[in-house]
């Protein structure tokens, strides 16, 4: 399976909710970022919506979040003894990869994504704080019982 796609999240795009998850991780400064196309890392399904935290400084064997110097795209990897692999165990050269902090926390479905492969006017689907209710999206508005 594919791995996910990651891209960076302002601190105002977040809810209250996610900041108090952030903040309780207890790291310092954190950074966010949000999962826009669902995938496999390190034997844990990630969702489109899902945002993973990231702060501290990463040690040895811990998860991460690379972020290239350059133009690319943020992945998924992991700090090693002999350096920084990428999410599918690739070398990742430091000069081009830099990590912004071990993953200390994942908040499930709590962000807004735009479908980043949909039509031009990409739909908005708003995804769940964890532990609450699903809400009911429609497509179309519903009749009013009488």
């Amino acid at each position: 399976m594919r791995t996910p796609d990651l891209i960076p999240v302002r601190p105002d795009e977040l809810s209250a909710a996610v900041l108090r998850e952030a903040a309780e991780a207890g790291v310092g400064p954190v950074r966010c970022y949000a999962v826009v196309r669902a995938g496999v890392f390190d034997g844990r399904s990630f969702h489109a919506g899902d945002v993973v935290v990231c702060g501290g400084r990463p040690q040895v064997d811990e998860r991460v979040v690379l972020v290239p110097t350059g133009r690319g795209r943020p992945v998924f990897g992991h700090r090693r003894r002999d350096g920084l692999r990428g999410d599918r165990g690739e070398p990742c050269d430091a000069s081009r990869w830099m990590p912004v902090g071990a993953v200390v926390r994942v908040v499930e479905r709590a962000h807004a994504v735009v479908d980043p492969v949909g039509p031009v006017a990409a739909e908005v689907v708003v995804y769940r704080q964890r532990r609450a209710p699903a809400p009911q999206l429609a497509l179309f508005p519903q009749p009013v019982a009488a």
